[in-house]
């Protein structure tokens, strides 16, 4: 209980030097470099975070969780793959804000255990706050795509995303099961981009078995990309399976100055709505 991690000094996972970096052997078992578990009231604070082996700031079955002010780099001296910035996962009660990220995966990717296993420990994430964050390089801000214990009632707000692979990204596959419900992305700027919004339940491309998970009551407004640095709208590419994707909302979404004004794939999508979307999303 009551763990406090703060300070100006900089955490050095010494990534580069670790041996992990060698292609052969990136199926080993690399650390994370903060692995904070099982702890309830848990601070992290004004700290330089860099060079991990895997990801950067692991929270995994923690309660009341405040996160301020973190650089975190998995970038440099060289890219760190699976180098993610702040990983909650299976925790609740987590707020976090005032961080400036620069990685070599998502920036932040909220979690909540893996298939089977992650179904039979049944610990959710929930009551997340994500806000006033600043992000480079990086695949996304993201849930999932580990999710099948649970996810809900996230709030990711007031974003600045230059240089990311993607700006909003939800992401699960056929085996997952779970849910991922009582979203907000709000307030999002996005310049040199690769797709803006993903929303995506081929993660890892077609599966034919497994639990299918579900993404419900998710709303995406107020985003905007403000150049054509930002190459594609995205896509919005849901299992045609039931219910798999309802009541998604897409509200004062301004992506027409993308270089390609295409939503591909865009399909699966139920009861779901637009409103000042551009383009508009033709699956809706």
């Amino acid at each position: 209980k009551n763990v406090t991690l703060k300070g100006s000094g900089t955490i050095n996972g010494n990534g580069a030097e670790s041996g992990f970096t060698n292609d052969k052997i990136y199926s080993a078992f690399r650390p994370t470099l903060l692995g904070l578990t099982w702890i309830q009231g848990l601070t992290i604070t004004d700290l330089t975070i860099i060079n991990p082996t895997f990801w950067t700031v692991h929270v995994l079955f923690c309660k009341d969780v405040y996160i301020a002010r973190l650089k975190i780099d998995s970038i440099n001296p060289i890219p760190i793959h699976n180098g993610d910035g702040i990983d909650p996962d299976s925790s609740s009660n987590v707020f976090i804000e005032d961080c400036h990220i620069n990685t070599n995966d998502d920036v932040i990717a909220v979690k909540s255990g893996k298939n089977a296993d992650g179904r039979l420990v049944g610990i959710p994430s929930n009551n997340i706050t994500v806000i006033n964050m600043s992000f480079e390089h990086g695949h996304g801000v993201a849930i999932g795509s580990e999710m099948s214990g649970g996810v809900s009632d996230v709030l990711i707000s007031n974003i600045t995303c230059n240089g990311t692979g993607a700006g909003v990204k939800i992401k699960s596959e056929r085996g997952r099961g779970g849910i991922i419900e009582n979203v907000v992305y709000e307030n999002i700027k996005l310049s040199n981009i690769g797709q803006a919004i993903i929303i995506q339940q081929h993660y890892n491309g077609d599966k034919s078995v497994g639990e299918a998970p579900t993404f419900k009551n998710i709303t995406l407004r107020n985003i905007q990309a403000l150049d054509d640095t930002v190459v594609n709208v995205g896509q919005v590419d849901c299992l045609l399976l039931g219910e798999s994707c309802v009541d998604i909302k897409f509200e004062n979404i301004d992506l027409s100055k993308a270089k390609n004004q295409t939503w591909a794939p865009c399909n699966g999508v139920r009861s779901s709505s637009q409103l000042n979307v551009l383009p508009i999303i033709p699956c809706l």
